[in-house]
């Protein structure tokens, strides 16, 4: 008698077409449970492969063979609930599940769990009772939009996390990039013990992210603190999900499939484990708010205790564009200089890295740009380079100009380097740090810069985005915006949002009788009234009216597919047929816009032509008449659904 075999459902981690079969039939002695990891044989190759089920024999016609399941690598590796999350991302962003799932797996399935002893509870506890924490612990209610002061957010996210570890339930607090973590995982720490909190993100290493995994999902670890690939944990029994600064581009996986936003997503595992949601900023994003109007969100707001003693300046920029001291207005100097005498600390922020914004040659006047993107390459004084930002492409400085052959070159812009050494010949005995992404990347050397900056040891930090995200409310008597345009961004429907959000950021940093500085070409821009007013609410209801006028997020989804080729020729007429496609079947719900060329065309030596797709109303896109065509596009096509740019 033949030995009973099963016939067991597999979803291959690789890519397949969104219109193809995505899991596929194999025999298998016993049942295996469902997110089981295994290995198979798919086609002429073996790979690893999530079970999803098991299904009644068939009947086999022609040459139909079902292969046998090569290796059981281990049993209920994935929970139900990851796997419900990898099919709803993979539904939502219209990608294939079995990248969705292979991004759930760690490099590194076996290892050796470290021994050591139990760390007992550190510190002075902080922790206080909170009247906001004890409504959001007792209200009926699921999601929550907390916003306001700063510090008064963090004593309330601390107040409920001490109430549900007592529970034995688990917190997952999404940041959008980990060094955005450093403040709250060190007061944390000192309420918890450490072994019971884990720092999660993608730079640890390999081992130390499968453990944590195991811990994750056995219930040990109580708070996590996490980068957007949080949220594909093995929780065990998560009771609240806190998002900081929801509104941070970083929570967007835009680079590589799947193209989803964790922040969105947040909500749907949040309620497979009926926990509470909270989403905090010290103002909600456009999206949020419209929430709070349809009563769909609580909005919690938390004083702005100190907000009225924060000065704020705006600074014309135009009658001092021949100073010598430039890009440190007088009022900027001054400020330092008090500061500095106060023995306080001061923050400069400037949107870009580098020496400059760009490098003209003197001999044929064409700025010097990337051979593979067609943008304007970066001059770094430390390293004697030009840099891509875009690519990475490098050239020496002594490489001649490709146009003419000339040797010199006139540095123009602002990058961080150029107010670094500014400041060092304003203030040459005073200690200067920067905070950029090139100084992230040495897990040492950004240790140090914390070490000395909460030590006092420096007394003027320079830097980029990531400072102003990193940086806890209230840190300095001074910060200065050095351009306020260069945070605008591009031209973009969600550009003055984002703008606002970062001003408005760079207030909270202002510690209490301290001042911002906003440096500017023209002192007229509406967002000035709204931040120097205070009212936030005023700009996000206006906001919202320009977006329902032009049928933007939130009154839309916004899809943007994207294809690229060595060939511009190439991606131009492939986007028209794919347009011609889907035009067709658009109808007023469904507003298709004509190929057009992204603000960056060509990076890594490739064209790329965009489509935007607007589908208003409550229109699910699996269900419209153009989603098989999206699922059908083929080698050269991206699909990124709500995109973090238009342009």
């Amino acid at each position: 008698m033949r030995d009973k075999r099963y016939i067991i459902q597999v979803i291959p981690l690789i890519r397949l077409p969104l219109m193809r079969t995505q899991a596929f039939s194999y025999y298998n002695p016993e049942i295996l449970p469902a997110g089981s990891l295994v290995k198979v044989s798919f086609f002429r190759q073996n790979v690893l492969g999530i079970v999803v089920g098991i299904r009644d024999d068939f009947e086999h016609k022609g040459t139909i063979r079902i292969k046998n399941i090569g290796e059981v690598i281990e049993k209920s590796f994935l929970t139900e609930k990851q796997l419900a999350l990898a099919n709803y991302v993979a539904e939502k962003y219209i990608c294939p599940p079995g990248i969705v799932l292979k991004g759930m797996i760690p490099s590194q399935f076996k290892m050796r769990a470290k021994k050591g002893s139990a760390q007992t509870l550190k510190g002075k506890n902080i922790i206080t009772k909170s009247a906001i924490a004890e409504k959001i612990s007792k209200d009926k209610s699921k999601y929550f939009v907390l916003d306001g002061s700063g510090t008064e957010r963090e004593a309330v996210n601390l107040a409920l996390i001490g109430e549900l570890v007592k529970t034995k339930k688990q917190c997952l607090i999404l940041v959008p990039e980990i060094y955005f973590s450093h403040g709250i995982y060190e007061k944390i720490k000192t309420n918890f013990p450490e072994q019971e909190i884990a720092l999660f993100h993608s730079k640890m290493a390999k081992g130390k992210q499968n453990e944590w995994r195991e811990k994750v999902k056995e219930g040990k670890l109580k708070v996590i603190i996490a980068s957007r690939a949080g949220i594909f944990l093995p929780f065990k029994s998560l009771g609240l999900v806190i998002v900081r600064e929801p509104q941070e581009a970083s929570f967007k996986q835009w680079d590589t499939a799947p193209r989803y936003n964790a922040a969105d997503s947040a909500r749907f595992l949040a309620d497979q484990y009926g926990a509470k949601l909270i989403f905090e900023s010290f103002m909600p994003s456009v999206k949020l708010f419209k929430k709070i109007e349809d009563r769909e969100y609580m909005r919690i707001s938390c004083s702005q205790t100190g907000k009225e003693k924060r000065k704020i300046e705006i600074v014309d920029m135009y009658p001092e564009k021949k100073s010598a001291d430039l890009p440190i207005s007088k009022n900027l100097y001054s400020g330092l200089a008090k500061s500095i005498e106060d023995k306080k600390q001061a923050l400069l922020l400037v949107n870009r890295r580098g020496f400059s914004t760009f490098s003209i040659c003197q001999s044929c006047k064409k700025v010097l740009s990337c051979p593979k993107c067609d943008k304007a390459l970066v001059y770094f004084d430390e390293k004697s380079q030009y840099v891509c930002l875009h690519c990475g492409y490098k050239r020496d400085l002594l490489s001649s100009c490709p146009s003419c052959g000339g040797f010199q070159f006139s540095h123009y812009g602002v990058g961080s380097q150029t107010v670094e050494k500014k400041l060092k010949k304003l203030f040459p005995f005073i200690k200067i740090g920067r905070l950029d992404s090139d100084t992230i990347k040495s897990q040492s050397r950004l240790k140090k810069l914390y070490a000395d900056l909460f030590g006092k040891k420096i007394d003027i930090l320079t830097g980029t985005q990531i400072a102003l995200e990193s940086m806890e409310s209230g840190s300095f008597s001074l910060v200065g915006i050095i351009s306020a345009y260069d945070f605008f961004g591009k031209p973009d429907y969600n550009s003055r949002e984002t703008a606002f959000f970062n001003l408005g950021r760079a207030r909270e940093l202002v510690g209490s009788q301290g001042v911002l500085i906003i440096q500017a070409p023209s002192l007229n821009d509406p967002l000035f009234k709204y931040l120097e007013s205070g009212k936030s609410e005023d700009f996000l209801k206006d906001e919202l009216k320009l977006r329902k006028k032009y049928a933007y997020p939130p009154y839309s989804q916004i899809i943007k597919l994207s294809y690229a080729d060595h060939l511009q020729k190439k991606a131009e007429s492939e986007s028209a047929r794919v347009f011609d496609l889907l035009n067709v079947k658009s109808h007023n719900n469904i507003r298709i816009e004509d190929p057009f060329a992204p603000y960056l065309a060509k990076k890594r030596g490739k064209f790329t032509i965009n489509i935007l797709i607007k589908i208003s109303g409550k229109e699910v896109i699996a269900d419209t008449p153009i989603y098989a065509i999206m699922s059908s596009l083929g080698k050269g096509w991206k699909i990124d659904v709500d995109p973090i740019s238009t342009v």
